[in-house]
């Protein structure tokens, strides 16, 4: 990722001025373990109290690794109750990153939000449809099962 994802200009701005990178070997003590790092390359994006929002172990593209980062912003949003944020950056998402192995767990992340804003459970069975319908081998499909019961 040294060589190709991290010298791209998108993604030296998103390291640069949204987020504080901290790169640690994997076989640092302690954190390796504290972080369950055991292979690399391994993104982890924590919250300021540092708790783990995402995460992604293998080489991330340029691409793949902005719609990461988006996604990972998104959750960090969601779990502040930022719904309206967490929903521009899913959307930016979408827009700018439309093959991104993240979309299938962003339409998750999206569902809850505008669950959660405007308290209207439809919004849950529409991404389980929505996995249904674009990511039918997605993980999350089973994941979200519960959803077509509303």
């Amino acid at each position: 990722m040294d060589a190709v994802t991290y010298p791209a200009d998108e993604v030296m701005d998103w390291l640069n001025r949204r987020l504080v990178p901290v790169r640690v070997s994997h076989d640092h003590e302690p954190l390796a373990e504290d972080f369950g790092v055991v292979r690399t390359p391994c993104l982890v994006l924590l919250d300021r109290p540092g708790r783990e929002l995402h995460r992604s172990e293998g080489f991330l593209s340029p691409e793949d690794f902005l719609a990461f980062v988006q996604l990972g912003m998104a959750k960090m949003k969601y779990e502040r109750a930022e719904f309206e944020s967490a929903m521009d950056l899913l959307q930016g998402l979408f827009k700018n990153h439309p093959e991104s192995p993240s979309l299938a767990e962003a339409v998750v992340v999206r569902g809850r939000c505008r669950y959660k804003y405007t308290h209207d459970p439809r919004h849950l069975k529409e991404a389980h449809e929505q996995l249904r319908s674009d990511f039918p081998g997605s993980g999350w499909v089973r994941r979200t099962l519960q959803y077509r019961l509303l």
